[in-house]
């Protein structure tokens, strides 16, 4: 992330550090992961290809040859959304 230049906000956490902010999205916060308020969800493709939800902080999550990470900006009511799609910055 810090290669491609994108901004970052983020908070720490009991797993690390939580994405609270990309590219200036949303524009403000007061609070990381706020209840019933959307917030970035962090995910690892496998070398399958699946996306799996990541079980650490971005800080902490390391990335393996041909692996991808992905940010998705969720919705809390649970609506579908399809992963992130690999691409590069």
């Amino acid at each position: 992330v810090q290669a491609a230049h994108v901004a970052l906000g983020t908070q720490r956490y009991s797993f690390g550090l939580a994405v609270c902010q990309v590219a200036d999205v949303p524009v403000h916060y007061s609070q990381c992961l706020p209840s019933g308020q959307r917030y970035w969800a962090l995910f690892v493709s496998t070398d399958s290809g699946a996306w799996v939800s990541a079980d650490t902080g971005i800080g902490s999550t390391t990335l393996r040859p041909g692996e991808w990470l992905g940010l998705r900006y969720d919705s809390p009511e649970g609506v579908p959304i399809p992963p992130p799609r690999p691409g590069r910055l």
